[in-house]
């Protein structure tokens, strides 16, 4: 398969804004760049998706394809282009369990760095392996003693925190959600496989089952305030096949059937919680009170502008390839 470089510019044009929440400047002209490496076949699809997600923000712009590897997208006024290129990986897990995160330090890395096997890793940590696969099954407040032993953990690249067993990136509490979030967005995404990730502040690991529902069952992504509490959210409509998948999943835990959650991963009324997963991060992880057999609801702290640019990347549809901004220019007259 022939990779070939793909870059993609912003340009803003004459017009209104569209996102950051502040009154738009029509004469500002933004110029950013993003490259990429894909097989031909992705471009026209990233193309299609770009253009997707830009009219969710309500932008007036235009996406072309330039020279065969760029992409050009013309849009008025200044805008934030991070929404734009977000991965926009959604996935829908039973939590299986949960445990407190420590906050990232100094000398954490947070760039997945090369590739390692778990051989290659227990040798790096040394004792600090055997003292892992010590620790309780359940969650338990370690003392000074482990915290120090388990120190080897926080050298770990994203790359290497990959390969530990899945328990152990749970358990282990030197492992940060800065090294679980550098890693790459395969050790998230993937449906077939359980996984960790952090909640968007990282404060609490999830121990997830596989993906029940994906992007792919995804119909339409609408950002809402709501009347009774004011606060912004996502409301999120399924394909027909997708609406079978959710509302599956929702009688799974409510009849206590397929794999099962400890008590920290139940909510009050005693059920299972449903972690909603986009990209690295649980976004929201509410128990599941009832059989849903409609749309679901993702509520969080969302400003105007998040809950827009949420949506806007779970309606276009998930990238191929991550896209990563190179450049940023802002030009005004």
């Amino acid at each position: 398969m022939r990779l070939v470089g793909v870059a993609l510019a912003l340009l803003g044009l004459s017009g209104c804004s569209l996102l950051g929440d502040k009154t738009p400047d029509p004469t500002t002209v933004v110029h950013t760049r993003v490259t990429v490496r894909s097989d031909a076949s992705s471009v026209e699809k990233a193309r299609e998706i770009l253009a997707a997600r830009a009219r969710a923000l309500g932008w007036n712009a235009k996406v072309a394809v330039e020279g065969g590897d760029t992409l050009v997208v013309s849009v008025a006024g200044e805008v934030d282009p991070a929404p734009l290129v977000a991965l926009g990986a959604l996935r829908f897990r039973k939590v299986l369990d949960m445990a407190p995160a420590v906050a990232s330090g100094a000398g954490t890395p947070a760039e997945p760095g090369p590739v390692h096997t778990l051989d290659e890793v227990v040798a790096k940590l040394g004792p600090a392996w055997q003292v892992a696969q010590g620790l309780s099954p359940t969650y338990a407040d370690p003392d000074a003693a482990q915290l120090e032993a388990l120190k080897p953990f926080r050298t770990l690249t994203p790359s290497e925190v990959a390969v530990l067993p899945i328990e152990m990136q749970l358990r282990v509490p030197t492992i940060r959600c800065q090294q679980l979030a550098g890693r790459h967005i395969d050790a998230v995404r993937r449906a077939d496989q359980r996984v960790v990730a952090c909640d968007t502040v990282g404060t609490v690991k999830y121990l997830l089952d596989r993906a029940a529902v994906t992007t792919s069952d995804v119909r339409e992504a609408e950002a809402q305030r709501e009347q009774a509490t004011g606060s912004n959210v996502v409301t999120i409509s399924f394909t027909a096949e997708g609406q079978v998948r959710w509302t599956a999943l929702t009688r799974e835990i409510i009849e206590g059937q397929g794999s099962r959650c400890t008590p920290p991963a139940r909510g009050n009324q005693g059920n299972c919680l449903v972690a909603i997963v986009a990209d690295h991060n649980v976004v929201t992880a509410p128990e599941v009170q009832a059989v849903i057999t409609g749309d679901a609801q993702i509520a969080g702290s969302f400003s105007d502008t998040d809950a827009k640019a949420l949506a806007s990347q779970i309606s276009g549809g998930e990238l191929p390839v991550p896209l990563k901004i190179t450049n940023t220019e802002v030009v005004r007259p």
